[in-house]
């Protein structure tokens, strides 16, 4: 059953503001260049997420009903799964950190002069 112009124009404003809100919080708050890769995922997350959706409107505004149904039911799963990503991108960088923030205190209660070179501890005995 198709839903009703009106509806889908309105689910279609709400994901749309909601979108663009995220994206507005994410550029505001990742002001460090280090975060590149998180600017870069909840940028492809809103923009994904504002054209989809842009797309169902247009159908639904040319009367086309079960075209932008089927646009919004793609929007959201397109959705969830790069949600998804987001949150498993998120814990692995938490279990990264967790890993070398656990070097660096075992390093240090064994009283071992470290130097970091990147990604690697060097001890010097």
């Amino acid at each position: 059953m198709p839903l009703e112009q009106k509806v889908i124009l309105q689910i279609n404003a709400t994901i749309i503001a909601g979108a663009l809100i995220f994206l507005t919080v994410v550029v505001i708050s990742t002001s460090n260049t280090s975060q590149f890769l998180d600017k870069i995922n909840a940028l492809t997350i809103g923009l994904t997420t504002v054209m989809i959706f842009g797309l169902s409107s247009i159908f639904a505004i040319g009367e086309r009903k079960i075209a932008a149904t089927q646009v919004m039911k793609i929007g959201f799963v397109m959705l969830v799964l790069l949600s998804a990503n987001l949150f498993i991108y998120n814990i692995y960088k938490t279990i990264q950190q967790g890993i070398q923030t656990a070097i660096v205190s075992i390093l240090l209660l064994s009283r071992v002069n470290c130097t970091c070179d990147g990604n690697f501890f060097h001890a010097i005995v």
